[in-house]
C-alpha cells in the first residue's frame, strides 16, 4: 500500500512538473516574438518619421503641415499596437498613403528660417538662417531695400540696426535678378552680403516664437508692378 502512495506521488509531481514546463514554454512561445517583433516596429517606426523629416514644411500650408503631423503620429501608434509584422507594414503603409494625399500649397515664393540653437542663456543671440525660394517657374526682377524682416511678439526692436523703419517699408535701394527655382540666403539688411542673422540678445526670459517676413516688389515702375510679402515658417526659441 505505502509502496502504491509513494508511485502515485511520483506521478502526481512528474504531471505538475510537465504542465509547469509547458505552461513556461508556452509564455515563451508568446514572448519571443514580441521581442523579435519590437525593432521591426521601431525601425518601421523610423522609417516613417525618416519620411517625414525628408518633406519641405514650406510645400504645404500650416494646415496641412498639422495634418501631416499628426497622421505620422497616429501611424506611429498603430505600429505599436500591431500584433505581427503584416499589421506593422500595414500601419505604415496606411500612414505613408494618407500623407501622400495631402496636397501640397504651390506658393511663388517660399520663405523658410532655421535656428543653429533654439536655447541660449538670457544676454546671447540666436543664429538663424533664412531662405527665399524662388518657385514661380519665372525669372524675375526684384526690388527691395530689406529683404528679410524678424518678427517675435511683444519684441519691439526688430534687428540690431537702429536704422531699420517699423514697421517695415518697402524701398528699392537693391535691384537683382530672382532666377526660378534659385534661392537666396541669409541676405543682410540693404543689399547683397550674405551671412547667418544674429538677434535676440535683448530677448526675455521664456519662449518666442520667430517668424521672418519678406517684402519686395515685382516690375517695379511698371503697370503690372506688384508687392510681395511672403511669411515664413515658425521657429520656437527660448531664452533661460
Amino acid at each position: 500500500m505505502k509502496q502504491s502512495i509513494f508511485v502515485l506521488a511520483i506521478l502526481l509531481l512528474a504531471g505538475l512538473s510537465l504542465a509547469a514546463c509547458q505552461g513556461n514554454g508556452e509564455r515563451e512561445k508568446e514572448i519571443l516574438p514580441e521581442l523579435q517583433l519590437q525593432p521591426y516596429k521601431e525601425t518601421a517606426k523610423a522609417n516613417l518619421t525618416a519620411y517625414v523629416d525628408a518633406l519641405d514644411p514650406g510645400d504645404y500650408s500650416e494646415e496641412n503641415w498639422a495634418a501631416i503631423e499628426s497622421i505620422a503620429n497616429t501611424g506611429k501608434e498603430n505600429i505599436d499596437k500591431a500584433a505581427d509584422k503584416q499589421g506593422v507594414d500595414s500601419a505604415l503603409a496606411a500612414a505613408l498613403d494618407e500623407i501622400g494625399l495631402i496636397d501640397k500649397e504651390h506658393r511663388d515664393f517660399i520663405l523658410t528660417i532655421s535656428a543653429e540653437e533654439t536655447t541660449v542663456m538670457q544676454g546671447e543671440n540666436f543664429t538663424v538662417n533664412v531662405e527665399l525660394k524662388n518657385n514661380s517657374g519665372k525669372d524675375h526682377v526684384i526690388n527691395y531695400d530689406y529683404l528679410f524682416w524678424p518678427f517675435i511678439p511683444g519684441w519691439h526692436i526688430i534687428d540690431e540696426r537702429q536704422d531699420i523703419p517699423t514697421p517695415p517699408t518697402v524701398m528699392h535701394s537693391t535691384s537683382r535678378l530672382f532666377e526660378t527655382g534659385s534661392i537666396l540666403r541669409n541676405i543682410e539688411t540693404g543689399g547683397f552680403k550674405s551671412g547667418p542673422r544674429i538677434l535676440g540678445n535683448t530677448l526675455t526670459l521664456g519662449t518666442h516664437e520667430l517668424r521672418f517676413k519678406t517684402m519686395f516688389s515685382l516690375n517695379w515702375g511698371k503697370e503690372d508692378h506688384q508687392l510681395i510679402e511672403v511669411w515664413s515658417n515658425p521657429i520656437m526659441l527660448t531664452v533661460q
